[in-house]
C-alpha cells in the first residue's frame, strides 16, 4: 500500500511507484516535504539546545574533575559540528524548495525519487549519484 502522503492525487489503478524516476519533479507533493524538512529543523535545533545546556553545566563541574569535563567538552563539540551540518543541509533543501530546485539532483538532473525524498528530504543527490560519490570519495585519514 502507497503513502497516500506522498501521492495524493493518484487514483487507485494508476498510482505511481515511489521509485519512478520518470516522474516529473512537479509531482512531488511539496507541503510533505517542507513538514518533514521543519520537524527535522526543529530537531537539530532542540539537540543543539540541549548540547548547549549541557556545555554549560559541564562548567560547574570543572573543578571537580577536570579531564573528564575535557572529554565530555570534546564529545560535546563534535556532537555540535554534526547537527551544524545537518542544520546546513536541511536549511539547504528548504531554499531549493522555495526556489523549485528541490527532487532534482545536483550532479545528475534527474529526478530523486520520492522514496529517497521521504527517507532523507534532505537529499542533494539520487541514490545512483550518492552510490557513485560514496564509491569514488578519498579514503578518510585515521
Amino acid at each position: 500500500m502507497k503513502n497516500p502522503l506522498l501521492f495524493p492525487s493518484a487514483s487507485p489503478r494508476e498510482e505511481p511507484r515511489a521509485g519512478d524516476a520518470s516522474r516529473p519533479e512537479a509531482d512531488y507533493p511539496d507541503h510533505v516535504f517542507r513538514k518533514l524538512l521543519l520537524e527535522k529543523k526543529a530537531e537539530v535545533l532542540m539537540a543543539l539546545a540541549l548540547s548547549f545546556r549541557r556545555l554549560a553545566a559541564l562548567e560547574e563541574a570543572a573543578a571537580k574533575d577536570p579531564f573528564q569535563v575535557l572529554h565530555e567538552e570534546i564529545l560535546a563539540l563534535r556532537a555540535n559540528r554534526i547537527f551544524y551540518g545537518k542544520l546546513r543541509h536541511v536549511e539547504a533543501a528548504l531554499e531549493r524548495l522555495d526556489c523549485g530546485g528541490y527532487g532534482t539532483c545536483a550532479n545528475c538532473g534527474n529526478p530523486i525519487s520520492a522514496e529517497r525524498l521521504y527517507s532523507i528530504p534532505w537529499a542533494r543527490h539520487c541514490a545512483s549519484c550518492n552510490v557513485s560519490s560514496v564509491s569514488n570519495a578519498p579514503p578518510e585519514a585515521g
